[in-house]
């Protein structure tokens, strides 16, 4: 599971040279994901949501973006197969990619330590979801810890 590339919704490499752009493509954003985190902590008694959106859309814009069409131009990878485009990058998005990169290890050896295949683990996590919605206190993956890896 820790090779699955969060943007293989837009990257499809077979070769090893393509996987290992992939790789460092992830690793970039993921640095520059943590940046702009990091810029929102320092801002955040005073930002409105309005100005978090249009600090994202201009980092995007100016930093983001040109390292993922560099990214791109290295890859070979043009038209659909690049998340070049300002439109595709958002508050929501960098915080999913941060999010599976922080979950990333939990999820892998949640799946080994239990040898669930894809479907046993969708199974097992829809049961635990439905467990913590009923009952569950905080947020769901400290009670998926809890609970899946005692």
């Amino acid at each position: 599971m820790k090779g699955l590339s969060t943007l293989s919704s837009y990257l499809w490499s077979e070769s090893e040279e393509g996987l290992a752009l992939e790789k460092e493509l992830e690793k970039k954003l993921v640095a520059l994901a943590h940046l702009l985190r990091e810029e929102f902590a320092k801002m955040r008694p005073y930002l409105t949501d309005e100005a978090a959106n249009a600090h994202a859309r201009r980092f995007a814009a100016e930093i983001l973006v040109p390292v993922v069409q560099e990214a791109c131009r290295a890859g070979g990878w043009s038209g659909d197969d690049c998340p070049d485009r300002v439109e595709k990058w958002n508050q929501a998005r960098l915080a999913a990619l941060l999010t599976y990169e922080e979950e990333q290890d939990f999820i892998a050896a949640l799946v080994q330590r239990h040898g669930w295949d894809t479907r046993g683990f969708l199974i097992a996590l829809k049961t635990y979801h439905a467990e913590w919605k009923k009952n569950g206190k905080g947020d769901f993956s400290t009670f998926l810890r809890e609970k899946a890896l005692p």
